[in-house]
């Protein structure tokens, strides 16, 4: 069963203080650099790199990267 609060409490560890706090940053305008750790309401980098939505990113993206393997194997 998928649960965003469920993968919010996994992220929660490395990258908010709070899983409140992480399912806040999931939701919305909200990105997540990579490479500076940290979450913005901008969709571009201080580098001038887009950023996908903090849900794609730690949600989808996985998601989807499992289902492409299961369905090349």
């Amino acid at each position: 069963k998928f649960a965003a609060k469920g993968d919010a409490q996994l992220n929660a560890t490395e990258r908010a203080k709070k899983v409140e706090d992480m399912m806040k940053k999931l939701w919305g305008d909200r990105y997540f650099d990579p490479a500076t750790g940290k979450f913005s309401k901008s969709a571009t980098s201080p580098d001038g790199k887009k950023l996908p939505r903090t849900f794609c990113q730690l949600i989808l993206d996985p998601i989807f990267k499992v289902f492409d393997a299961i369905m090349n194997f």
